[in-house]
């Protein structure tokens, strides 16, 4: 198996090495933080925080969940559950997590207590459009969890592989259900 810690596509990690080295390298190399747990466990967390740790604008980072049509339905051996505990301890203040497609119940993001969540509430792996009622079901089902000031409404991912007319489509059903929501009185920041 190829090493693939941060540490081998840079070659060392000595004092030597900057922290923007560590992280143009890390950014450069696709694939390197990833959502196997052993790897996020032994290095990715730590690489994360090397990763921002110089940055004065707000961290945000994208977890794919990673779509099975797209995949040949492939079946996920490691789920959030077994990831974001690592995550949590990270200095990033911002998770952006797919919820839509694989159909996730919100319950999980009780493990990423304090952090801002982008809520994946759009599939992006067909064109069917979801209704604003599904859209605010979802986020309505997330506010259970966290609190509204850190819940952000977003598509689970790119909308580059949907039909122009259908991603739109999914765009006014975002707004919508997000404003169905906003518009609840006990809603109301």
């Amino acid at each position: 198996m190829p090493d693939n810690s941060p540490s081998s596509s840079i070659g060392t990690r000595d004092p030597a090495h900057s922290t923007d080295t560590w992280s143009i390298a890390l950014a450069a190399s696709t694939g390197r933080i990833s959502r196997i747990p052993w790897k996020l466990a032994e290095w990715g967390a730590e690489a994360l925080d090397a990763a921002f740790a110089r940055t004065r604008i707000s961290s945000c980072v994208h977890v794919c969940y990673g779509y099975r049509a797209r995949l040949g339905n492939k079946t996920w051996t490691h789920g959030y559950e077994e990831i974001l505990p690592h995550l949590a301890k990270c200095g990033v203040k911002q998770y952006s997590l797919e919820c839509a497609e694989p159909g996730l119940n919100p319950g999980f993001l009780t493990q990423l207590t304090g952090k801002v969540i982008q809520l994946g509430v759009i599939d992006v792996g067909t064109n069917e459009v979801e209704s604003p009622d599904v859209v605010a079901d979802r986020l309505r089902a997330a506010l259970t969890i966290i609190p509204v000031d850190r819940l952000i409404a977003a598509p689970d991912c790119g909308m580059v592989m949907l039909d122009r007319a259908a991603a739109a489509l999914k765009l006014r059903s975002l707004l919508s259900g997000a404003a169905f929501v906003r518009a609840e009185p006990q809603r109301r920041n």
